[in-house]
């Protein structure tokens, strides 16, 4: 089995578990009590964030392995896959809305990243 699938699933799962944690710690932040500190208190004392900055670190680690495997210019546009991803995830487990607009620029980037990875 090609090792770029598995690491492509690996970087856009982590991209997308970033977002959705950096979110949640963003409506935790909110919540924190406020008595000396500003914003940047409330964002460093919300772990979604810290777990979110690991999944970065992890992400990235993944991404130079990749970039080490494959073209840049086959390997950024398969990242947009994110934009695919993130949306879905988000209507999961956030329980945002996705209007039909969405799902249609979610097929089209999908079919974009289908021809070019046919291309490469």
């Amino acid at each position: 089995m090609n090792i770029l699938i598995p690491l492509f699933s690996g970087a856009i799962s982590l991209e997308v578990s970033r977002e959705i944690f950096f979110k949640l710690g963003s409506r935790r932040s909110i919540i924190i009590d406020d008595i000396k500190g500003g914003y940047m208190r409330k964002i460093f004392a919300a772990p979604f964030i810290w777990f979110g900055v690991l999944l970065w670190v992890l992400e990235m680690l993944v991404w130079v392995r990749i970039l080490e495997l494959c073209p840049l210019n086959i390997a950024f546009p398969i990242m947009s896959l994110c934009y695919v991803g993130l949306p879905l995830a988000s209507r999961i487990f956030l329980k945002e809305k996705l209007s039909p607009k969405k799902f249609l620029a979610m097929a089209m980037i999908t079919f974009g990243v289908v021809l070019v990875g046919l291309s490469g």
